[in-house]
């Protein structure tokens, strides 16, 4: 019968790993005139949506890629825009860098 170490030993000490899970963080740089945000600080999802009111999950589908983040992001759950508003937004399809720079050189004749 093959014995085993019961008792098992972590590699590194919990420091080591809270530095890890620090580096894996995104910051995302905000621009705006946020009462609750500094204009040009970096903050992760979690700040961003707190400081809307909404989860740090819906945050990073309301920024979709997006380097920056703007005041037109940050609305509460609830709220709309006006009436007049609606619709009168351009989505932008190509959504990262690289699927900018495809586009480009795809539309290129051969």
């Amino acid at each position: 019968m093959i014995e085993h170490d019961t008792k098992y030993k972590a590699p590194h000490e919990p420091a080591h790993y809270n530095k890890v899970a620090e580096a894996k963080r995104r910051y995302i740089l905000y621009r705006g005139e946020h009462p609750k945000l500094e204009d040009g600080k970096k903050y992760t999802y979690e700040q961003l949506g707190a400081a809307c009111g909404i989860g740090a999950s819906a945050m990073r589908g309301r920024m979709r890629g997006r380097h920056e983040c703007t005041d037109d992001l940050l609305w509460a759950n609830g709220e709309r825009k006006p009436r007049e508003e609606w619709g009168k937004q351009t989505f932008e399809r190509l959504e990262n860098r690289s699927m900018k720079m495809m586009d480009k050189y795809m539309r290129m004749p051969l």
